[in-house]
C-alpha cells in the first residue's frame, strides 16, 4: 500500500479530495518553480503524511483553534497538510520567495483555506507575541531559527522545529542563544517508514530580550 491509499483511509473524504486537489497544484507547479524535491509517493508521504503527523505529534493532541505560523514554508508544508486534516486553527505563512507566496496564494483561493500568507522574514514582522504555535521544516540552522522567531510566540506559546539526525549537533551548537532566550530545547525522535525525523520542542517561559532578533544581515554575519 502507497502512502496515497494509506492517507485515504485515515481521514474523510472531503479531506482527502483536498490533499488530492493540493497535491496536483504542487505537482503542476513544480513543473514551472523548484517548489519541492518530493516527487510521486515521496511527495504523499514526506510531504503530506509526515507534515501531518510530526505536527499532531508536537502539539499533544490540541488541534483546535490555534494561531500557528509556519516560517519559510515554501511549497506549504508543514502547515498546509495540518491545515486541511484540522481545519479549526487559523495558518499564517511566512515566505520570502515571492514566487512561492504567489503559489501559495492560489493553494488558498482553490482549496478556500484560513491561511495569511505573507511576503516577509519573520524577523521583519511586527506581530510580536500572537502566535500559539510556530514551526518550520528544513529552512535554517535552529540556533537561526531560535533567534527569528522567538519574539512572536505568545506566552507559553510551543515551538517545533522539524529536522533530521544532526539535531543533536545543532542544538550544541546553538548555545549562545539558548541562553539568551532561556530556552530549554528537547529532542522528540519520531520513526515513520524507517526514516527517522527529530522535532526539536520547546517553550516560551521568559519574554524576548529587547536586542533580539537582530537584523537578518547581523544574524549572518554573526554565525558565518
Amino acid at each position: 500500500m502507497n502512502f496515497k491509499e494509506k492517507i485515504k483511509l485515515l481521514f474523510s473524504k472531503e479531506i482527502f479530495k483536498k490533499l488530492c486537489k493540493y497535491v496536483d497544484l504542487i505537482e503542476k507547479e513544480n513543473k514551472m518553480i523548484n517548489l519541492t524535491n518530493f516527487l510521486d509517493d515521496k511527495l504523499w508521504k514526506e510531504g503530506i503524511y509526515e507534515s501531518i503527523l510530526l505536527l499532531q505529534n508536537s502539539i499533544n493532541n490540541s488541534f483546535n483553534n490555534l494561531k500557528i505560523l509556519d516560517i519559510g514554508s515554501g511549497a506549504g508544508f508543514p502547515s498546509i497538510p495540518f491545515l486541511i486534516a484540522n481545519p479549526n486553527n487559523e495558518v499564517t505563512i511566512f515566505e520570502p520567495i515571492k514566487k512561492k507566496t504567489k503559489f501559495l496564494e492560489k493553494v488558498k483561493k482553490e482549496l478556500n483555506l484560513n491561511i495569511k500568507i505573507k511576503n516577509i522574514r519573520a524577523e521583519d514582522s511586527k506581530q510580536k507575541e500572537y502566535f500559539d504555535f510556530i514551526t518550520a521544516r528544513a529552512v535554517a540552522h535552529i540556533n537561526i531559527l531560535m533567534e527569528i522567531s522567538h519574539s512572536l510566540g505568545k506566552m507559553n506559546s510551543l515551538f517545533c522545529f522539524i529536522k533530521g539526525p544532526k539535531s543533536l549537533n545543532e542544538i550544541k551548537e546553538s548555545y549562545w542563544i539558548i541562553n539568551k532566550l532561556n530556552i530549554e530545547p528537547k529532542i522528540k525522535k519520531i520513526l515513520i517508514d524507517n526514516k527517522e525525523n527529530n522535532l526539536i520542542i520547546y517553550k516560551k517561559e521568559f519574554k524576548t530580550p529587547n536586542f533580539l532578533p537582530r537584523r537578518w544581515k547581523d544574524i549572518k554575519t554573526f554565525y558565518s
